[in-house]
């Protein structure tokens, strides 16, 4: 078992846990790690704070993994399925995680004993439904997070959409361009994007690098990415949506050409030109309420991995090529 242990106390978190696991018990989302939320769990000099308990996962660190594997291109297909896997799994569960980033992803085993898959950790910011209307407690690593989710108080579904977008986006990059770009070009925490990038996505070198590449899938990435960050947050599309149309200009060769822009730039014209839309003329959504958004800072005992298991969740994730519920 793991613990974590909190020195703080909010009543939001165990009704979060509560909800998740509610949520677990009719769903299949075996990368959410079983755990259980003891709202009185230690008492220090008087003070009362919860802790959790969770099952030890066995695995390897979502980064550091990515850079084991960077010259195999098959793995890195795959990890990106994974992505889209999770993305998928979470939306019919009517769950968002809200708090992407690599520190809490690991590749591992999960709870249906399937080897070679992403699991998914740290569920304090949890969102479902019915807890709309509460406050994040945790903001994420800004090297995978939209610039714009702070002020737009972005919290819901929405705000897995740009990281997932990122992970997918970086993964086919890496099989593109090959290991020894990703040890040149990876940032100190981030993949390949860091926060200065996504700040100024006009003037970093990375993105120009990628753009200027012949695959054109991988520029309807990019492309995609700079259209989500001249937006709202309310125009991102599922990264599922944006993976098949992009596709489909890739398939068409609409994407090859130097002149060529993502879907939503062939909707609304070139990027440079399209003006913020405003806030009336952001698409309704009644299950996303403007936050404040508050700060809070919580300390955990998190698993130990040992890189020694490296090798055999590689060869997890290959041997996964022949089983059907990888592609669910």
């Amino acid at each position: 078992m793991a613990l974590k242990c909190y020195h703080w106390n909010d009543p939001v978190l165990e009704l979060r846990y509560q909800h998740l696991a509610d949520i677990k018990k009719n769903n299949d989302i075996s990368f959410i790690v079983p755990c259980k939320f003891i709202p009185q769990g230690t008492t220090i000099q008087g003070e009362t704070n919860p802790v959790l308990l969770m099952d030890w996962i066995e695995g390897v660190p979502f980064r550091e993994f990515i850079f084991r594997a960077a010259g195999v291109p098959r793995i890195l297909d795959k990890l990106a399925r994974l992505v889209l896997r999770i993305e998928r799994k979470m939306y019919r569960a009517g769950l968002a995680h809200c708090c992407i980033e690599p520190d809490h992803i690991m590749l591992g085993s999960n709870a249906s004993d399937e080897r070679g898959v992403l699991i998914l950790l740290d569920y304090d910011n949890i969102w479902v439904p019915s807890l709309a209307h509460r406050n994040i407690l945790e903001i994420s690593n800004p090297d995978y997070q939209h610039p714009g989710r702070l002020k737009e108080g972005i919290y819901g579904p929405l705000a897995d959409r740009f990281p997932l977008l990122l992970f997918y986006t970086s993964l086919t990059a890496i099989r593109v361009m090959g290991p020894k770009f990703l040890k040149e070009k990876a940032p100190e925490q981030g993949l390949l994007f860091s926060k200065h990038d996504l700040e100024n996505p006009n003037d970093s070198q990375i993105f120009k690098e990628l753009l200027g590449q012949k695959d054109p899938f991988l520029r309807g990435l990019i492309l995609e990415i700079q259209d989500s960050l001249a937006r709202p947050m309310a125009w991102i599309p599922a990264l599922e949506d944006s993976v098949k149309n992009i596709t489909q200009e890739a398939e068409k060769g609409s994407s090859a050409g130097p002149k060529s822009t993502s879907i939503h730039s062939q909707i609304q014209g070139p990027l440079k030109k399209n003006p913020i839309p405003s806030a009336s003329k952001i698409p309704s959504m009644k299950w996303l309420p403007p936050l404040q958004i508050e700060y809070f800072m919580a300390t955990s005992m998190r698993a130990s991995n040992s890189t020694s298991i490296a090798a055999n969740a590689t060869q997890a994730i290959c041997s996964a090529e022949k089983n059907s519920a990888m592609h669910k």
